[in-house]
C-alpha cells in the first residue's frame, strides 16, 4: 500500500468505507490520487507474474491431464486457473502464428486453410460439441453451459497441441515429406480421439468415486466416441 493510500477512508471507485488494502465491495485495490514510480513497477510486478503464473499452472494442466481443468472449474475452484474464454483466445492465437512460422520454414504456400480457416471452424463447432457431449453425460451435469465449458476447454488443447507439434518441427529442423495437411489431420485425429476418451473420464466423474470409475467411463467413452466417429 503506497503513502497516500493510508489517508484514504473511503473507495475511489465505489464509494464504499475502506477497511483494509482491498475495498470489501468492489475488490479494487486502495490507491491515493497521487502515484509514484514505485506503485507503477511493483503493479506492473505483480500482474505479469500473478498473469504469468496462472497461465503456466493453467496449461500444464489443460495438457497433462485433460478434462480436470473443467472439473476444477465446475467445482468452484477458479481463481487459481485463467478463465476458459481467456484460455482458447490464447491458444487460438499461438497456433496461427506458429503455422506461420512453419509455412516460412517449409517454403510452403497451401497454409491459408489452417491460419484462417481451420480456427473459425473450429469457433463455430465448439457450442456443437458442447451440445453432443451434454446428450452423452447429462446424467453428470444436466445444463448445457457446463458442457459447453468443456467444449471451450477442449478446443483449447486441440489448438495447444497443434502449436505443441508444429513447434517440435521447427525445433528439430525437419519437415515432413508427405503432405503437411494430411500429417496435421492424422496428428488431429489421434489427438483429439485420446483427449476425448481421457478428459470425458474425468470431467463427468462424480465427487468420490477414484480410477476405477475412470476406468469404466474411459471405456464406455470409448465405444460412445467409436460409434459417432
Amino acid at each position: 500500500m503506497s503513502h497516500h493510500a493510508v489517508l484514504e477512508t473511503v473507495c475511489g471507485n465505489c464509494g464504499a468505507e475502506l477497511q483494509g488494502a482491498f475495498c470489501h465491495a468492489c475488490g479494487q485495490k486502495v490507491t491515493g490520487p497521487d502515484v509514484s514510480l514505485h506503485d507503477f513497477f511493483h503493479e506492473a510486478f505483480h500482474e505479469f507474474a500473478h498473469l504469468d503464473g496462472k497461465i503456466v499452472q493453467t496449461l500444464r494442466l489443460l495438457m497433462t491431464k485433460p478434462g480436470m481443468l473443467t472439473k476444477e472449474f465446475l467445482e468452484g475452484r477458479r481463481a487459481r486457473y485463467i478463465s476458459p474464454l481467456r484460455l482458447y483466445l490464447t491458444c487460438s492465437l499461438l497456433f496461427p502464428a506458429a503455422v506461420q512460422r512453419y509455412q516460412q520454414e517449409a517454403s510452403l504456400q497451401a497454409g491459408h486453410a489452417l491460419v484462417h480457416d481451420f480456427p473459425r471452424v473450429m469457433f463455430a463447432l465448439m457450442p456443437v460439441f458442447g451440445l453432443l457431449t451434454w446428450v452423452l453425460y447429462r446424467k453428470a451435469r444436466p445444463f448445457y453451459a457446463a458442457h459447453l465449458y468443456y467444449s471451450v476447454h477442449f478446443h483449447a488443447f486441440v489448438f495447444a497441441a497443434l502449436t505443441l507439434e508444429v513447434s517440435v518441427i521447427l525445433v528439430a529442423g525437419r519437415m515432413p515429406r508427405r503432405s503437411p495437411g494430411s500429417q496435421h489431420r492424422l496428428f488431429l485425429c489421434i489427438t483429439t480421439s485420446v483427449c476425448a476418451v481421457c478428459s470425458a473420464a474425468r470431467a463427468w466423474q462424480p465427487p468420490g468415486r477414484g480410477r476405477c470409475w475412470r476406468s469404466r467411463t474411459c471405456s464406455s467413452s470409448s465405444r460412445r466416441w467409436s460409434r459417432l466417429v
